[in-house]
């Protein structure tokens, strides 16, 4: 256990520094003494033990999770109907994922009212824009799910009128070890965080 918990982060951020962000042990060594003492040394001196970088809550290099991410750039894409056009992007591997999407909407008639929808697994976020002519908007999306197999994550958008395109569509997911998704309450008197 180590007793200099207040100083480990001060090492993290001089090893994250120091070696680019990630760390290598041809590079630098992060030492603990018996009585928890933290030192940022070449080589440990022999009373010491070297902490991994897995003890400090930092990646490796190696061993960051992937990230895979899709786009449909430049296209103007006419919405036809109820959630068409729709975009998938493949997960490969299951696990917990942030996922974060982002549509163009352009609208070249009357006024517009723009709905998409982002799906994983069993959730989904829904974003609305209302479109006067000649607008251009951007939504956003942001989701979080766990896939127990490999899947897919799908972005669609329908639209009131037959002028608006949607164009520059991304959609990205990001492997993390673990979501924590809780419901949001209301605050009912308005009070500011505790710091």
């Amino acid at each position: 256990m180590i007793k200099a918990i207040g100083r480990l982060s001060g090492f993290v951020a001089l090893v994250g520094i120091l070696t680019g962000g990630l760390v290598s042990s041809a590079k630098a060594a992060v030492c603990v003494s018996r009585t928890g003492t933290l030192a940022f040394r070449p080589v440990c001196r022999p009373l010491e033990r070297t902490i991994g970088p897995d003890e400090l809550g930092i990646a490796t290099e190696g061993t960051l999770p992937p990230a895979y991410a899709g786009y449909n750039d430049g296209s103007y894409l006419p919405l036809l109907g109820y959630e068409t056009p729709a975009f998938d992007l493949a997960i490969p591997e299951a696990g917990s994922y942030l996922i974060t999407a982002k549509v163009n909407a352009i609208n070249t008639g009357g006024n517009d009212r723009v709905s998409c929808r982002l799906y994983a697994n069993y959730f989904r976020d829904q974003s609305v824009a209302q479109l006067p002519a000649g607008a251009e908007h951007t939504i956003s999306f942001t989701l979080t799910d766990t896939f127990y197999a490999p899947g897919q994550i799908r972005l669609s958008c329908w639209g009131d009128g037959w002028q608006t395109y949607i164009s520059w569509i991304k959609i990205n997911a990001v492997k993390v070890d673990s979501i924590s998704n809780d419901h949001l309450t209301v605050n009912p008197d308005h009070t500011p965080p505790i710091p």
